[in-house]
């Protein structure tokens, strides 16, 4: 089942909130093709997802690479390639990418000035951070005042 199948079910049930919300789209999470057929995984088709979760009305987006153990430049392009046009064409559109499987913080965070970069703001938060902090931060990052809840 894609993501969207979910937020448009959501929308056309005419679900309501007592409280201001927002809809986060997990658009592929860590699967492959041969678990889950509809994992968008190249970049027009996360490019191509986003747009329908937002179209069905999420308002914060999350996606992985096809390789989460890409870094720095070759983890941004590959993000840069499907989130640009979003950038473009939906330029409110909150999104914050997988980080990276690395050794330490600056191996996992080296993409996001890159991205920050190629299409302006992230969304405010990688939650993602916290929940790895042990394994993530080296004595020399905790030293250093490495954030456990990075922000853009």
């Amino acid at each position: 089942m894609r993501m969207t199948t979910i937020v448009s079910e959501a929308k056309e049930a005419n679900v309501r909130c007592a409280e201001p919300s927002l809809i986060e789209a997990a658009l592929n999470g860590m699967s492959i093709k041969e678990r889950n057929p509809n994992a968008p995984l190249d970049p027009a088709e996360i490019r191509a997802d986003a747009l329908r979760c937002l179209d069905a009305g999420a308002t914060l987006l999350h996606a992985h690479n096809r390789d989460i153990r890409r870094s720095g430049r070759e983890a941004a392009d590959e993000h840069l390639e499907a989130w640009r046009g979003i950038a473009t064409e939906r330029p409110e559109t909150l999104w914050y990418p997988a980080l990276a499987i690395a050794k330490d913080v600056p191996g996992a965070l080296a993409q996001v000035e890159i991205l920050r970069e190629g299409i302006g703001i992230l969304a405010p938060s990688f939650v993602s951070l916290s929940e790895f902090a042990d394994h993530l931060l080296t004595r020399s990052d905790r030293e250093s005042g490495f954030p456990i809840n990075y922000s853009i």
